[in-house]
């Protein structure tokens, strides 16, 4: 293969694609079915969300919304604005609303009512029946959940369609991106999918698409196992395609009611084909920080980030880090308007003219239910 030196690389043609103005076309579609289908989902549920439970925590904030699970001593909220949130039951003060629950015992036996908090002990349960008040220990609680809870209340998802400024081109950009979660009593899944388009006079027309799907699995003590599978495309980094499949083990380094930060590490396999014909699989490992905040006396505000550290075992030179970082407002209920800021770098990209670090700043105005 010829060497290429600078002055051939600053001369040759422009790439040019046909496809943007299809494309487009589709995803605008698919974007405006989907807002169609969330405004009817949210408004067949309006009914349900008029009651609501509120939870008043022992160091003054306030959750409103509606209470869901209690096991292990961790009580399940579903809120509006900040989606599903955990708090320890020795840090709750008292409960206010109706919503009947299931309780099972580790006796097997078993009541339907509402929970209160006993003012004896942090870890005393009062359960308000039909007929009585049954007072419990917490050891004692096996499991309390909504009566007959459908599993689609277990999905979370959001679309978001925005403009992006970016520097490994300097050019405008259109973005559209997908997401969704599944919540269970053991594990947790989501998927991501992303994707950028940039075009001008000079450059022509740049791509950029990132899918991320990752399972995760609950282990004593704070643990957990995770999986992840991505794949990306990246054309100010001449990068065709990249696969990559993980397996980690991670801890909850900080878990609170607003705040959970997870430190994780393992190995796997990447495959990546670039525009220069160079096409390698090999071994890698991954190192990684995942946070989540949220703001819990108005949760309107969300924080979500994470960086991943990819080292090649067998050569200690040739590394990438993934880097992303989200903020989320919420302008009305299922609305949101989020800043998101991502960073891809290669420390040994596939020719010497391919930049090594590319980075961007999103704002979009996207919908989630």
């Amino acid at each position: 293969m010829s060497k290429r030196n600078s002055c051939e690389g600053d001369a040759r043609p422009a790439k040019t694609r046909t496809r943007p103005g299809r494309v487009f076309r589709r995803l605008s579609a698919f974007l405006c079915g989907l807002v169609l289908l969330v405004s009817v989902a949210g408004s067949a549920r309006a009914e349900q969300a008029k009651k609501k439970d509120v939870v008043y925590l022992v160091n003054g904030d306030r959750i409103s919304g509606e209470i869901t699970r209690l096991q292990g001593g961790i009580l399940h909220i579903k809120t509006e604005m900040a989606g599903n949130i955990q708090v320890k039951w020795s840090n709750v003060e008292r409960l206010e609303g109706g919503t009947v629950l299931q309780v099972t015992l580790n006796d097997e036996s078993s009541y339907q009512g509402t929970l209160e908090k006993e003012a004896s002990g942090e870890g005393a349960i009062a359960i308000r029946t039909a007929d009585e008040m049954v007072r419990i220990d917490a050891d004692r609680l096996e499991l309390a959940e909504t009566l007959n809870k459908p599993p689609v209340d277990r999905f979370k998802g959001g679309v978001s369609f925005g403009l992006s400024i970016l520097k490994a081109k300097d050019k405008r950009q259109l973005s559209l991106g997908l997401n969704g979660s599944y919540t269970a009593d053991s594990y947790y899944a989501e998927a991501s999918y992303n994707t950028f388009y940039t075009n001008d006079s000079v450059a022509g027309s740049n791509y950029r698409d990132y899918l991320n799907t990752s399972y995760q699995r609950k282990l004593p003590r704070d643990w957990f196992f995770t999986g992840m599978f991505n794949t990306a495309r990246n054309d100010a980094l001449e990068l065709d395609i990249r696969y990559n499949f993980n397996g980690a083990v991670g801890k909850d380094i900080i878990s609170t009611e607003s705040t959970t930060l997870q430190a994780l590490g393992g190995v796997g396999v990447v495959r990546e084909k670039y525009e220069s014909g160079e096409d390698h699989s090999d071994f890698e490992t991954v190192l990684g920080l995942k946070l989540k905040a949220m703001e819990l006396d108005s949760p309107k505000l969300s924080l979500n980030g994470e960086a991943l550290f990819y080292p090649r075992p067998g050569d200690i030179n040739r590394f990438r880090i993934e880097t992303r970082t989200g903020l989320n407002l919420m302008l009305m209920k299922n609305v949101f308007w989020g800043l998101t800021f991502f960073d891809s770098y290669n420390s040994k990209p596939p020719s010497a003219g391919a930049v090594k670090n590319d980075y961007g700043l999103v704002s979009s105005l996207g919908v989630n239910w």
